[in-house]
């Protein structure tokens, strides 16, 4: 599925795992609004879609470009964050680039809060400078992610 405000958003559901995909914009900002108004969307796409499958699914995963509480889009990880607060059931893990402090990739727990336990970040690995990043999506209910 395509998001229609916003097409380069997407979801798919494969083998019971929600994936989802999210256009977030870090780096220099021209225009705040459209910022605002795109982080806002995003929020909105993650939302209808776990609505939509979070029933039928077993897992969710969700790419972003960001590492979770950059200041410029602190407005979309805390909106993620309500969102996915409401499927304490369903564990997700949230996909995002290299921040460039490291080459490997890193598994963290980007929600220190109660109820936020299902909930795990994943920082792929620097690209061409490593391996691909491989992450198998397992049934375990204290650790359904397994990165390497």
């Amino acid at each position: 599925m395509r998001d229609q405000a916003f097409r380069e958003n997407f979801a798919f559901v494969d083998r019971e795992i929600l994936f989802i995909g999210v256009h977030e914009v870090n780096g220099r900002i021209d225009d705040l609004a459209e910022l605002q108004a795109r982080n806002t969307g995003n929020v909105r796409w993650i939302e209808a879609m776990a609505n939509t499958f979070g029933d039928d699914v077993r897992a969710m995963v969700i790419f972003g470009n960001g590492r979770p509480f950059l200041q410029e889009n602190n407005n979309f990880y805390m909106g993620m964050a309500n969102v996915l607060y409401q499927l304490n059931y369903l564990p997700t893990a949230y996909i995002h680039a290299n921040d460039g402090d490291g080459d490997d990739s890193l598994v963290y727990k980007p929600y220190d809060i109660e109820g936020m336990d299902h909930v795990v970040a994943i920082q792929s690995s620097r690209g061409a400078l490593s391996e691909p990043l491989r992450i198998h999506i397992g049934w375990d209910e204290t650790n359904p992610f397994i990165v390497g």
